[in-house]
Formats: structure tokens, C-alpha cells, sequence
């Protein structure tokens, strides 16, 4: 396993314990001073002037998308900067629908999926601008199969790679491939999955990343990647400054290639910043930290299991070592206890981080009678040692149980 990470990170608490990247990943030093030498001595922009440092600001930038097309897959300039997933998603969403007219589109996700995905599509169907059709769980068991069924060519196809509330990674190419068999689009949320796995963005649609999460770059950086045979049947809904080729008093021209979808001013510093995070990723060798994580995370499970109070969200799988399908994310309750108070014993008496609550998946928890769990993310800057506390944490909150 990866020993003596956190030291790379100078946010990681000095005597404390981090188990919440799912929510907001910690940047490597690297990545920081990339960004601070950025700004310090050239921040500018691309696309607005002929100087020399817009020159300089204009290469980093087409760098940056190199480094991202090396990590992840797909050509560099089908990537576009976004700030976000939330973002993301809301343009996507609604470019698709401009696409056909306002024609009703039918959406088909997951009810155990995110809010980033599930609110704009909950808003716009109350709108009646679309048809929006929930997976459940018994779907959740047989996805592909279930894609098949409900997908046409007036449907879109849009899932997070990784459940945050199962921690399930699902099969992406096959549901992908089905949902193509069917003539829909593919749209698939990659945020929580980019750093630990190997992804295949050959036959997806669009492709969303939040930088800030699994890649461990900053926040307000993300990556909105779509393929080259989809690119031409999206327009940006949200058109401005920077994504356009003209403007007059009654038309305007969006920009031929992706950056169409940048609109505004690009978080330079954050792309540079998230390139340097990608390229410490790749140092470090992606097969050492997905074997370095998978270990993490089956001994997570090993040791939590032995709590009897402990009530793992866990409906599709069982508990046993090595399951590929996990990712880094668990969540659980115990007995009775909030999840709240349990996160708080953990903070003020172990320094130990952990999420509490809905955890941005409400649909997806009532649809299992609960109202609140207590999530647990790791990364590669965790190690045994820290779960091995965590659990001594834990034991001492369920004495309290029985006391």
C-alpha cells in the first residue's frame, strides 16, 4: 500500500483523520503551488488578447486539457473547463432539450443517484419539459437489462459511475452499450470515480467530472468531456462571452469546437492547478492506487462489520472482501443513534471528519425508509492505521448504547 501520503497534503489534519473526499477531495501541495505561481506571475485569460502573457495563459491551458486527456481518455480538445458537476449537468440537461425543440425528452437515472443530476432533472420535469423515469432497486440489481427495456431514441441515459449512497460502482460499458443499442444518448457522471479507476469514455456521450472530488484538484474546476460524433448536436444553452465567434444586434455564433461551452472566463489557476493534481496522481501510478484503496476499503468493511450495532447501507451487495464493484464510500448507522451525533463524538473526541445527514441523496433515502446516514470516503492519503482509530471512535459510541 501507499505509505506516508498525507505529509503531500497540507490541508490533512496534523492530528486528526480525514474520511470525507467524497464530499470534497484535499489538494496535494503540488497542485496548490501550481496554482499560486500561476496567479502570482501571469493570471490572465485565453481567447481575449494577443500580449504576451494571454499567450502564455493560452498554452497552459491547452497543456492543462493534454494532462487530462492522458489521465482519463478521449482527444484533449473534447474537453471543456466547467466549474462544477452541478454545473454540468444543468447545461448538458438543458442543451439537450433546446436540441429537440423543447421536445419532450424522456431521462431515465437512478433514484440512488446524486442531487447535482437528480435536481435539474426533478425541476424541469415539474416544469412538464421532460418525462423522467426513476431506477430503483430492483433495476439497480440488473441495470443493463432494465436500460434496455425503458431506453428509445428520445431518451437520455444519464447515472453517476459511483453510487454515493451504496458506494457501488456500476458497469458502465454495458449499461453505455445497451442504452446506444436503443439510439439514446449517454450521459454519465465520472466525479467520484476519475482518480481510483480506469474509465472508458469511448462510447459515452458526455462525460462529467467534478475536479474537486476523486482528481483532487480545486474547487470550481471541473471537466466536461463529449465525444467527437455527439459534439455537433450541442449548443451551449447558456452562451456568452469567450464561447461565442460573433455577436450582432440579431444572431450570434457559437464557437465551432467544445469551447463553445466555456462560457465566460476559464478558472485558468484551477485547470492548472487540477492538471498538477492529475499529474501527482499519475506519479504515484494508478495501479498503486487503485490496489492501495481496494485494500483500504475491504478492510474498512472487515473492521466495521465487527460492530454489532452497526447497520451497513448496503441493500445490493453483500459484505465480502474483494467485491470489484465497491468504491471508496460506505455509509451506516448505528442503533439509534443521528448520524449527526456520531459525527460530532468523532470530531471533538477522535479529530476524526466523517459526513453526516441526507448526504445529497434524499430520493434515494426515503426510498429506503431511512432519513439520515452517517458516510465514510477514503482516499489515497488514508491509511489502516487511521480506520483502525475510526473504529476504536466507534466502539466507544456504541458503549454508549448499551450503557
Amino acid at each position: 500500500m501507499l505509505e506516508n501520503i498525507s505529509t503531500d497534503f497540507p490541508a490533512y489534519p496534523k492530528d486528526g483523520i480525514y474520511l470525507d473526499s467524497v464530499t470534497i477531495g484535499l489538494q496535494p501541495k503540488i497542485a496548490i503551488d501550481a496554482q499560486r505561481t500561476y496567479v502570482e506571475n501571469i493570471g490572465n485569460t485565453v481567447r481575449k488578447g494577443l500580449h504576451r502573457h494571454s499567450r502564455i495563459t493560452t498554452e497552459k491551458y491547452i497543456q492543462a486539457k493534454e494532462d487530462y486527456a492522458t489521465f482519463l481518455g478521449g482527444k484533449s480538445e473534447n474537453y471543456a473547463w466547467i466549474p462544477n458537476s452541478d454545473y454540468g449537468w444543468n447545461m448538458i440537461i438543458n442543451s439537450i432539450i433546446h436540441k429537440n425543440n423543447n421536445e419532450r425528452i424522456k431521462f431515465i437515472t437512478s433514484i440512488y443517484d446524486h442531487h447535482s443530476l437528480l435536481a435539474p432533472l426533478i425541476y424541469l420535469k415539474k416544469r412538464n419539459l421532460i418525462e423522467l423515469t426513476f431506477l430503483g432497486m430492483e433495476e439497480e440489481y440488473n441495470l443493463s437489462e432494465c436500460i434496455e427495456l425503458h431506453a428509445d431514441e428520445n431518451s437520455v441515459l444519464a447515472l453517476s459511475h459511483v453510487s454515493p449512497l451504496f458506494g457501488l460502482r456500476r458497469d458502465i460499458s454495458s449499461i453505455v452499450d445497451c442504452a446506444i443499442s436503443k439510439g439514446a444518448l449517454t450521459v454519465i457522471d465520472y466525479s467520484r470515480s476519475a482518480g481510483q479507476n480506469q474509465i472508458d469514455l469511448k462510447n459515452v456521450s458526455v462525460a462529467i467530472v467534478d475536479g474537486s472530488l476523486d482528481l483532487l484538484g480545486p474547487q470550481g474546476c471541473g471537466l466536461l468531456y463529449i465525444n467527437e460524433n455527439s459534439l455537433e448536436k450541442f449548443q451551449n444553452p447558456m452562451p456568452g462571452s469567450g464561447g461565442v465567434r460573433f455577436v450582432t444586434s440579431n444572431d450570434l455564433g457559437q464557437m465551432r469546437n467544445i469551447e463553445r461551452f466555456e462560457t465566460g472566463n476559464p478558472n485558468i489557476a484551477g485547470m492548472i492547478g487540477l492538471a498538477a493534481a492529475i499529474n501527482y496522481l499519475k506519479s504515484l501510478g494508478k495501479d498503486k492506487i487503485i490496489l492501495h484503496r481496494i485494500e483500504l476499503q475491504n478492510y474498512l468493511i472487515k473492521r466495521i462489520v465487527e460492530l454489532s450495532s452497526v447497520k451497513l447501507i448496503d441493500p445490493l451487495m453483500d459484505t465480502k472482501m474483494g467485491n470489484p464493484n465497491r468504491a471508496s464510500i460506505l455509509c451506516f448507522n448505528i442503533g439509534e443513534l443521528s448520524s449527526h451525533d456520531i459525527a460530532l463524538l468523532l470530531d471533538e473526541t477522535h479529530n476524526i471528519s466523517v459526513r453526516s445527514g441526507m448526504i445529497c441523496t434524499h430520493p434515494g433515502l426515503f426510498s429506503l425508509g431511512l432519513e439520515e446516514v452517517v458516510q465514510i470516503s477514503t482516499h489515497l492519503y488514508n491509511s489502516k492505521n487511521e480506520i483502525d482509530k475510526l473504529i476504536e471512535g466507534l466502539i466507544e459510541i456504541e458503549s454508549m448504547i448499551v450503557n
